[in-house]
């Protein structure tokens, strides 16, 4: 929460001086202040990659050709899809899991773990609200999907990924409190929208370089056929895809 803290701390001071010193003129410029403070927190709630309100991994400084593909908002039906083909083409990857999903696909989740893939939390019910929830209520879905793993894997979960990458000052509260690390993205693939498949590929490979961290979704229409291109891409410029936990993101 530095950066937070520095801009706010910024702002108070020049909001302060604008209304001491200033005489006509200070209206606007405390105006313009607030402006571009309310602009910089919103920029910062968006973009995890800034690690405005909290510390996230997005990328490995290496020189070494390796990628993490991460997966969001599964377990779900595709989600056996995309195990088959990383085995088909040796990669590991990284699942951020919604609670609620991991009970209804407990068998699958198991043999995720079992494939030593990482598996992370991505919140209870990833609601759209999620991150405008007081500290207590999100500390409460973090710690009710790390209760579920646990039961199911006898293993507790070691990285949390927003849902949306979005952070605000409670999220960063409460994320603290349970002791989870944070992980982002430095490649968003944007596989959600109505790009389509050939667009969200060239996106995702024009962007590849050492360390990356790619988002992708399990419950993308087009999941499987961009995934499977990703890896022979992968595969073909000697890049390989592994875990988080073999990209070693502390």
């Amino acid at each position: 929460m530095l950066i937070y803290r520095i801009t706010s701390a910024l702002y108070l001071v020049l909001s302060i001086l604008s209304v001491l010193w200033l005489n006509e003129q200070k209206i606007w410029v405390f105006l313009s202040l607030s402006f571009i403070y309310i602009s910089l927190l919103a920029i910062g709630a968006s973009f995890i990659q800034f690690n405005f309100y909290i510390k996230a991994f997005n990328k490995k400084n290496t020189s070494e050709k390796i990628v993490a593909i991460t997966f969001d908002d599964g377990p779900v039906d595709n989600t056996a899809e995309i195990i088959k083909l990383l085995y088909t083409y040796n990669a590991k990857a990284s699942f951020f899991f919604i609670g609620d999903n991991i009970k209804k696909h407990s068998a699958l989740v198991k043999r995720i773990h079992q494939e030593q893939h990482t598996i992370g939390n991505h919140s209870y019910k990833h609601q759209n609200n999620f991150p405008l929830q007081s500290s207590k209520t999100i500390i409460h879905e973090i710690e009710a999907t790390n209760n579920i793993f646990m039961e199911l894997i006898g293993k507790k979960l070691k990285y949390f990924r927003p849902p949306f990458g979005v952070t605000n000052p409670t999220l960063a509260k409460a994320v603290l409190k349970t002791g989870m690390k944070v992980v982002g993205w430095s490649i968003r693939s944007l596989d959600t929208t109505t790009m389509s498949k050939e667009k969200v590929l060239k996106r995702i490979v024009s962007r590849i370089s050492p360390g990356k961290v790619i988002l992708l979704h399990d419950n993308s229409e087009n999941i499987i056929w961009v995934l499977e291109r990703l890896l022979q891409y992968l595969q073909e410029n000697n890049y390989k895809a592994v875990s988080l936990e073999q990209l070693n993101c502390e």
